[in-house]
């Protein structure tokens, strides 16, 4: 089964299992993925569905490597997704000290314990650095926005495109359309704005708006208001928690799933779960083309990039192979 298949299997799965629709299993399963910062965060819903009693899991060369422990003969492991397309982890249970220098389970938990225990602020850079990945999406931005949203933020489709700069590679830039504008509220701090963001993209990744004109790049998933939010503070949530930065949509979810036994009908943990990893990518560096949203979805962009005198120059003459694009 490749990874297509498991990604769309896994709506049958909530949808025919009764108690994966509970909100006390939601809960459950958000804040799982939350403690396991180290695996992205459709990874660790995995990791929750085929071991929910574990404590803390990484891949038997970093458990050597970090902790100088290995795997024990009765390990149980457990398969993620990636580029390979599987790999296979093994939580703290599956270990055994290798020799006197390997730190004990009691110290490796507690040490796990104490990272997140402060919320952090934002920092101005990181929330720059967001809001400039925002064009790989092919997203304008402004924060010139002061009405509307619950986060005092807002993303629609543009009529007219934007004209924006979108990095190719680190050197090199292209100027192309911007179909959407994201509008935060230029009064909000760092943190508001971030997480306003995040919320915004939440929609955006989740299908909730149309596409361009013209453009088959999705089908509108055709849910209510309600459902719509959930699913984008769904996504909010969970980052804004693995990050350990302020998180407005606590109080919306914690509502919800206190007054409510099932979790909305339509919701899609796959897109839920896919969302965030989408914009986990655009958080820590940089992107550039070979990551492009647009690269993958939009056929005009993809012709621009395979056609850029730069890129076919760069390629055709094998120098600095870092600035090779491998789509």
């Amino acid at each position: 089964m490749d990874k297509s298949e498991v990604k769309n299997e896994l709506d049958a799965l909530f949808a025919n299992i009764y108690e994966y629709r509970t909100s006390r299993y939601y809960r459950e399963l958000l804040n799982f993925c939350k403690k396991f910062k180290q695996l992205a965060p459709f990874n660790a819903m995995m990791v929750q569905i085929q071991r929910p009693a574990c404590q803390f899991i990484l891949t038997a060369e970093q458990w050597e490597r970090k902790y100088r422990r290995k795997i024990a003969p009765n390990a149980r492991p457990v398969v993620i997704l990636n580029f390979t397309p599987v790999s296979y982890l093994y939580d703290i249970s599956d270990t055994e000290k290798k020799d006197d220098y390997s730190l004990s389970d009691y110290d490796i938990l507690e040490e796990i314990k104490h990272q997140y225990d402060t919320k952090q602020e934002i920092h101005s850079l990181d929330l720059n650095l967001l809001i400039e990945n925002l064009a790989v999406l092919g997203i304008a931005y402004t924060d010139s926005f002061r009405a509307g949203a619950s986060y005092g933020a807002q993303i629609r489709l543009l009529e007219n495109p934007k004209v924006i700069d979108i990095p190719i590679n680190k050197n090199h830039r292209v100027k192309y359309k911007a179909h959407y504008l994201l509008s935060v509220n230029e009064t909000l701090s760092n943190g508001a704005k971030y997480a306003s963001i995040l919320h915004e993209l939440g929609h955006f990744l989740c299908k909730h708006l149309p596409p361009p004109s013209g453009k088959d790049w999705w089908k509108v998933r055709p849910l209510t208001k309600n459902e719509k939010e959930f699913e984008a503070e769904s996504v909010a949530w969970l980052i804004c928690e693995r990050l350990n930065i302020g998180n407005p949509s606590e109080k919306y979810l914690a509502g919800y799933l206190d007054s409510n036994s099932t979790i909305p009908q339509n919701i899609s943990i796959d897109h839920i779960f896919k969302a965030q990893n989408e914009i986990y990518k655009l958080l820590f560096e940089l992107q550039y083309a070979k990551d492009h949203f647009l690269y993958k979805t939009d056929n005009d962009f993809k012709e621009l990039i395979n056609n850029s005198p730069y890129i076919v120059q760069s390629r055709n003459n094998h120098i600095h192979k870092q600035l090779k694009i491998d789509f």
